[in-house]
């Protein structure tokens, strides 16, 4: 997670800073198909260096920091969810966050490109990521 995300995470939460990142690389998953090159593997690199602090490495809303965040972190795997939430509506709040919640707005701490591509992850993630 870069150091800015982190230090916003921290601002947002309860109070309590969430655990610090793992300084070793994610172990290899043998869980996750191995993804084409392309938005989708840029989404899952990405994710897992942003996101994955908070909603953990499946999007479950189980990652390190989640115990901390209130209200917590979704669940990106949950098939409602997914029902409810378009691309559109994913991209949007990813790059704008959710109000009331340690979900922050990421459009000045990611790139345009990879805002999309997290989006294009995300929306794998119910179906079991891709």
């Amino acid at each position: 997670m870069r150091p800015a995300a982190l230090a916003l995470l921290a601002a947002c939460s309860s109070g309590a800073p969430p655990p610090a990142p793992a300084q070793a690389p994610l172990p290899a998953d043998p869980e996750v198909r191995e993804v084409a090159p392309g938005p989708l593997r840029a989404g899952r690199v990405a994710f897992r260096a942003t996101c994955q602090v908070c909603h953990g490495l499946y999007g479950q809303g189980d990652g390190p920091a989640a115990a901390a965040l209130h209200p917590p972190p979704a669940d990106l795997t949950e098939p409602t969810r997914a029902d409810a939430w378009t691309p559109a509506r994913l991209e949007d709040t990813i790059r704008s966050g959710v109000p009331g919640t340690a979900m922050i707005a990421f459009e000045d701490q990611m790139e345009a490109s990879e805002i999309l591509s997290v989006t294009a992850w995300v929306h794998t993630l119910p179906a079991g990521g891709t």
